[in-house]
């Protein structure tokens, strides 16, 4: 993942996981600027209206559908 004010790589300091609601929280920093961030990870069900709404919602974003 790249940190999110120089767009370095970053490395992962900490994982905890939620096995409750299946989330991972990761605590990253960067390489390049030392920059500490969180991050969290989730499960998502695809199906055809979350397409539909993923796609309509960042095409204003610079998302290149295809």
């Amino acid at each position: 993942m790249n940190c999110p004010t120089c767009d370095g790589d970053s490395k992962i300091m900490d994982t905890v996981n939620n096995s409750k609601d299946g989330e991972v929280y990761r605590k990253r920093k960067c390489l390049k600027c030392g920059f500490i961030f969180y991050t969290v990870e989730f499960e998502a069900v695809i199906n055809k209206r979350y397409k539909r709404d993923w796609y309509i919602y960042h095409r204003g974003c610079g998302y290149k559908h295809g």
